[in-house]
């Protein structure tokens, strides 16, 4: 599955919500988002696989995983907000 494949809305919601709140871990996100656990992870891996996110150790536990954008997952963003903001 490439980018130009469909994404799934609830794994886009993922992608703002790390867009909007570098650093989170992949269960501050679920929480967040209220998605489980599992569609949380499959999405951040799938958008890590695609470069469009990072996984960082924690400064605070080493065995957590911070989750951030990359400079192509902001590239990406940004499209995804000019194409819906499209008149």
């Amino acid at each position: 599955m490439g980018l130009g494949s469909l994404i799934p809305i609830p794994w886009c919601v993922v992608l703002f919500h790390v867009a909007a709140n570098p650093g989170k871990t992949q269960v501050e996100i679920s929480h967040a988002t209220e998605f489980t656990t599992t569609l949380v992870s499959r999405a951040v891996d799938y958008f890590r696989k695609m470069g469009l996110v990072s996984q960082e150790p924690s400064a605070e536990d080493r065995r957590l995983k911070c989750i951030r954008l990359t400079a192509k997952g902001e590239r990406f963003i940004q499209g995804m907000l000019k194409a819906l903001t499209k008149e």
